[in-house]
């Protein structure tokens, strides 16, 4: 896929994390980007145990199907110029397809 991954952790217990992507080394100027999409998967725990042997991605249960397929793996689409919204004890990948990056061209 063209864009731009960028991965976030949040170790943290209790506290929420907001990142404002800036993308200075890509070719089009960030302020291109508004009004864009980006694409972010969130993964946490359920109720946020770490013991928990179920994962959440975007809020819902991820498991195999009867046969061991695995779900489709949904995004939610947000808004590029947005921050980034990290909640506590989680991890975010964020896509933003539209950042042109010459080192991955």
């Amino acid at each position: 896929q063209n864009g731009v991954t960028i991965l976030f952790l949040n170790l943290d217990n209790s506290t929420t994390v907001n990142a404002q992507v800036a993308l200075k080394f890509a070719e089009k100027p960030y302020y291109h980007l508004r009004g864009s999409q980006r694409r972010e998967y969130h993964l946490t725990a359920k109720d946020g145990n770490l013991h928990s042997q179920i994962m959440l991605l975007n809020g819902n249960i991820l498991s195999v199907n009867s046969d061991g397929d695995i779900p489709p793996l949904n995004p939610i689409y947000v808004d590029s110029s947005k921050p980034i919204t990290v909640g506590p004890l989680s991890i975010v990948f964020a896509h933003i397809p539209d950042a042109a990056v010459k080192a991955c061209s």
